[in-house]
């Protein structure tokens, strides 16, 4: 058995739904791989009841990661209810101070005294360095827990984006010399589809794959509108699934392990030396925020229009007034116009252009709410549309609409020769 952990997450913000916790998902895919069990998971409100349950798992769990807490702000009592805990003096880190001052002095501010009484630390205590913020992490070991059987307390800041790095960089390969974490012989592979829904991709998945590899078989859908396919089981097991997966479904899947639909489209324009321009009218910029969220996308990408109105979509795509007075800015003719017009004014070598309806009002008896028309338009091939009619609510239709006309794209370049721009 490997050790335990508790993931405790502070903050009111969290209960109170005003910020989504991502944290328990993104550790648990880090730690259970290397036989880490969680034992819990808690979300608790800036007060008293941090210190109760650092208490409670401080006795139960070889592992206690508490998430958020740390700032300079008087609701930010984490790092006074841990060293309350411990039982040991707060302490200025000298190291972790001048770090504080320095990212001060940059910015042009002094330090006050509420922003440098993030750098104290329980006594004996490590701090953890956070080039993404003000706040250090702490690491306190078993020199620190001892009364509380030498458990490993860990105190990270709640920002996924200081936390992340943090956790990768310092704590987990800590963790992993601490305890003597390895890879079990147990596997888990993850295969991502778009475009297929979960009983669709069951049917592709269940009757082809060999019975004889003794895989278990799990499947989650996404937010986004993607599909995982998850194969868990021993090393050869795993791998034999995985081989029939990639040999059989390839079409289909758009990537293994942590891989985005974004990464995948923008991966395969950089391998074809190609480009791409986004035209988008009900999805705002969500599909040129997407693309550019992948590292590299600047060397795929270079122009987006957003075309919200009728005038914007004549104006700048060169959208003919008829196309729009006749079949309406939500329709194949006008999708199609809007990705030429974007592949003309662009220069680029592919197009995608989306027009619909995302709600909540807005829609007719032949076009109701959640239509949706995407087009693709590219160099030396015909223009393709599709047609779609997604009734989630508008957030959620932004978000499906954009993968699947990123699914489109990758389609089109699965099937392309390579060519040089």
């Amino acid at each position: 058995m490997g050790p335990t952990c508790d993931i405790l997450n502070t903050g009111s913000e969290l209960l109170l739904g005003r910020t989504l916790n991502r944290h328990g998902q993104w550790l648990g895919r880090r730690l259970t791989p290397l036989g880490v069990s969680i034992r819990r998971q808690v979300t608790l409100p800036d007060g008293d009841i941090i210190r109760e349950e650092l208490e409670h798992s401080l006795a139960n769990a070889d592992i206690v990661l508490v998430t958020g807490g740390l700032g300079p702000t008087s609701d930010d009592k984490t790092r006074d209810f841990a060293t309350a805990v411990l039982g040991l003096p707060l302490t200025r880190d000298p190291v972790a101070l001048d770090s504080l001052r320095q990212r001060f002095h940059a910015r042009g501010r002094s330090l006050s005294e509420a922003q440098a009484r993030q750098a104290d630390l329980p006594d004996g205590a490590l701090a953890l360095p956070n080039p993404f913020g003000t706040a250090p992490g702490i690491w306190c070991g078993p020199a620190q827990t001892s009364p509380h059987r030498s458990r490993l307390l860990c105190l990270l800041p709640g920002p996924p984006s200081e936390l992340r790095p943090m956790f990768n960089e310092h704590v987990l390969p800590a963790l992993t010399r601490l305890f003597a974490l390895e890879q079990p012989d147990e596997s888990l592979a993850a295969f991502h589809f778009a475009g297929i829904g979960e009983g669709d991709l069951a049917a592709l998945v269940e009757p082809g794959l060999p019975g004889d590899t003794g895989v278990e078989i799990g499947y989650c859908a996404h937010g986004t509108g993607c599909m995982e396919l998850r194969l868990t089981g021993s090393g050869d097991s795993v791998a034999r699934a995985s081989s029939w997966v990639r040999q059989h479904l390839a079409a289909e899947c758009f990537g293994e392990g942590e891989t985005t639909l974004e990464q995948a489209v923008v991966r395969l324009l950089a391998d074809q030396g190609q480009t791409v321009a986004t035209a988008e009218s009900c999805t705002g910029s969500l599909l040129a925020s997407r693309i550019t969220d992948v590292p590299g996308a600047s060397d795929v990408f270079g122009h987006g229009f957003v075309s919200y109105a009728n005038e914007a979509k004549s104006r700048w795509l060169g959208v003919a007034p008829e196309i729009l007075t006749k079949y309406g800015s939500v329709s194949r003719e006008t999708a199609a116009a809007m990705a030429e017009g974007a592949l003309a004014a662009s220069g680029s070598h592919h197009a995608l252009a989306l027009t619909g309806i995302a709600g909540p009002g807005g829609g007719t008896k032949d076009k109701p709410v959640g239509t949706l028309w995407i087009g693709l338009a590219s160099r030396g091939r015909t223009t393709i549309c599709s047609n779609h009619l997604f009734q989630n609510g508008r957030s959620m239709f932004k978000q499906i609409a954009t993968t699947r006309a990123l699914d489109m794209l990758r389609r089109r370049l699965a099937t392309s020769i390579p060519r040089n721009r």
